[in-house]
Parts: structure tokens; C-alpha cells; sequence
């Protein structure tokens, strides 16, 4: 009596696991991981992003690292779009073309971490430059997305 006891509070339990993990799954399938990747010739760079912070809300914020000649896990957004800007000291900026439509123009801090709500205001509080966001599309059969940004530093004479 006692094992059957057993067996059905460990059944009752593991089906309770079971559809928690199917929920988790189901609610991972809204969510992607994004990483970046340097597969340029300049180093130190940094990337500032806009996500979606709710259904409705949307998030500027940067900066993140990314290793000279490597990738990093940069976190877990709301699908299925990001919008990025990235930079390496004045040597070289990764943005959206004056000419795209899909880009967001967005104020940023280039002297120290930041993080606001995203408005796409023309102008921007003092201390701050507007700045036209890539936007990224992740397709919803993709767990993680990877983002390389590429460039060569041009040949000195």
C-alpha cells in the first residue's frame, strides 16, 4: 500500500515537472539569446542595444563589451527584433545607413553606462548623440542569435 502511495505521489510529481518543463519550453520560444562577435581589426568595442522590454516597451542601453577577436553572450531579449549600434573609440562605428528605413534613431551616452526608455526623439538630453540603430531580425526557429560585425582598418602609406 505505502509503495503504490509512493508510486502514485512520485507519477502525480513528475507530471507536474513534466508540464512545468513543457511551459518553460513553451515560454523559452518568446525569448532568443543574441550574441556578438569582433571579426574586425579594430578592438575595444563596444555595443549599445534596443530591445523590447515588455509587449509594449522598449529599452536603449549600453554599453556591452565585445572581445577583440572573439563573441560574447550578450543576454536574453523578447523576439523577434533588436536594433544595435556598436563603436570602437572613433576609429569605426557599425550603424544603419542614413538611407534605412528600418533604422531607429536613438540618444546615447558614449561616456558612461546607460540605460532608457527608447523614445526616438530627434533630440537628446545634454551629455547625449542621436545615433541611427541596425535593426536584427531573429526567425522563430532560432534559440540564439549571433551578430559578427566585420571591418578592416584602412592600409597607412
Amino acid at each position: 500500500m505505502k509503495a503504490a502511495r509512493f508510486i502514485i505521489l512520485g507519477c502525480g510529481l513528475l507530471s507536474i515537472f513534466m508540464g512545468c518543463a513543457r511551459a518553460e519550453q513553451a515560454a523559452s520560444t518568446d525569448t532568443f539569446e543574441l550574441a556578438f562577435c569582433n571579426n574586425s581589426d579594430y578592438g575595444r568595442m563596444l555595443l549599445a542595444l534596443m530591445y523590447k522590454k515588455d509587449a509594449q516597451n522598449w529599452e536603449v542601453s549600453g554599453w556591452y563589451p565585445i572581445p577583440d577577436s572573439g563573441c560574447t553572450i550578450v543576454g536574453r531579449f523578447i523576439r523577434d527584433t533588436i536594433y544595435y549600434f556598436a563603436f570602437s573609440g572613433k576609429e569605426s562605428v557599425w550603424r544603419a545607413p542614413d538611407n534605412d528605413q528600418t533604422a531607429s534613431n536613438q540618444c546615447i551616452d558614449y561616456n558612461k553606462w546607460f540605460r532608457a526608455v527608447a523614445t526616438g526623439v530627434p533630440t537628446c538630453p545634454e551629455g547625449q548623440q542621436s545615433v541611427r540603430f541596425k535593426m536584427v531580425t531573429v526567425p522563430a526557429n532560432l534559440a540564439r542569435r549571433t551578430w559578427t560585425l566585420s571591418g578592416s582598418k584602412p592600409a597607412t602609406p
